[in-house]
């Protein structure tokens, strides 16, 4: 009896302790990766809150004892539409309300702060900057034509190569940087 029971205590303590150097990896992983992240900032609008409360039975000298620890998540919504959740401290969380609206920095999964009031103005400049980029979008771009010089004209003459000859100088150029573009436009897969 004693030897099963020496077997499943030590079955029971590998698990422990293999959980706990399991998460104690994924920490320094996570911190690892935090600090090698940029620290970034965009519009972003608070769209949820959330806490989670965790409590813990100790039993300490024949007395039982219980403690409390409170996470507090607030998920945060760019103007794109990505959703990003962070943990924050618990000054921080109670200042921000559903529907804010401002600058979120992060770094990583750390939460950097929220600049409230900055929002609309950069938004509308986004916007703006957008509406630009479409309408030059939108415009057809003249396209760039190339003549060659006197001298060079010359030397294309005398050096000609068989396919100048059937289709003659202006037609190679058309169907060269006709075939530019082409070949600009196709995505590799």
């Amino acid at each position: 009896m004693i030897g099963g029971f020496g077997f499943i205590f030590t079955i029971v303590f590998l698990f422990i302790a293999g959980s706990i150097i399991l998460n104690i990896v994924k920490g320094v992983k996570q911190y690892a990766e935090n600090i090698e992240a940029p620290l970034l900032s965009m519009n972003a609008k608070v769209v949820g809150k959330r806490d989670e409360t965790r409590r813990r039975n100790h039993n300490v000298n024949g007395t039982m004892t219980s403690s409390t620890s409170t996470s507090y998540y607030v998920t945060f919504q760019s103007v794109e539409g990505m959703r990003i959740e962070l943990e924050l401290k618990g000054k921080e969380y109670g200042l921000l309300v559903e529907g804010d609206e401002g600058i979120l920095s992060y770094q990583g999964t750390w939460y950097k702060g929220f600049e409230r009031g900055v929002y609309e103005e950069t938004v509308k400049q986004d916007e703006e900057q957008g509406q630009d980029q479409e309408k030059a979008a939108e415009e057809p771009a003249e396209p760039e034509v190339v003549t060659p010089t006197a001298t060079a004209e010359n030397e294309i003459e005398k050096d000609s190569s068989p396919l100048e000859e059937v289709m003659g100088l202006d037609d190679v150029m058309e169907n060269t940087s006709r075939w530019q573009e082409e070949s600009d436009r196709e995505v590799p897969h």
